[in-house]
């Protein structure tokens, strides 16, 4: 019996890769500039063509198949750090990230 690719579309596979590299829903779409149900969505439609009953079900077998890279060096950089407050907002121009008063590395 043959077996079939597994084919994710590339927001399906950034989304994967970016909650891979630990981030949360919210700030996968920050990143990826589209709302938090959208990112819901693509991660839902992954879970499902891979056959995945979670998200790190679903990251993991797309890790192990080839599917989604890990990615490294995502750094979140806290506007306030760099007086650059419209950098992290989200569409509803709230702040996702909490504002800080020092760099801490």
């Amino acid at each position: 019996m043959a077996q079939h690719a597994i084919t994710l579309s590339k927001q399906q596979q950034r989304a994967l890769e970016l909650t891979a590299s630990g981030l949360r829903v919210y700030q996968v779409a920050d990143l990826m500039g589209v709302s938090v149900r959208t990112v819901e969505a693509h991660l839902a439609e992954g879970r499902k063509k891979l056959k995945a009953k979670t998200t790190p079900e679903a990251v993991a077998i797309a890790l192990r198949t080839g599917v989604i890279m890990a990615l490294t060096g995502i750094m979140l950089v806290n506007a306030a750090n760099i007086n650059a407050p419209d950098m992290l907002r989200a569409r509803t121009n709230r702040v996702r990230v909490p504002a800080r008063k020092e760099l801490v590395i």
